[in-house]
């Protein structure tokens, strides 16, 4: 029983930061789409608009590592919990 937990948390776990990583790569190929369909732009915007999107792209993985990162933690303290009560 509590093996079926682990799993469905361990998955829950990959889900979300599959979930994410879906999320920042849409972002990024949005933001590429929009500066190849105008190339009216100067090398300048090409770079600050990088330089957004990697902002973007290491906040958002900062959040999916804490996500995972907390959900592991809680794994672990239901698990270790459960075994030292019971």
């Amino acid at each position: 029983m509590k093996s079926d937990k682990l799993v469905g948390n361990i998955f829950f776990a990959v889900f979300s930061s599959l979930v994410a990583f879906a999320a920042w790569v849409g972002f990024a190929t949005l933001f590429f789409r929009i500066i190849l369909i105008d190339r009216s732009l100067a090398l300048e915007d090409y770079m600050l608009v990088g330089g957004f999107i990697g902002i973007f792209m290491a906040m958002l993985i900062a959040i999916t590592v804490a996500i995972v990162i907390g959900v592991i933690n809680l794994v672990g303290a239901k698990i270790w919990g459960n075994k030292k009560s019971s």
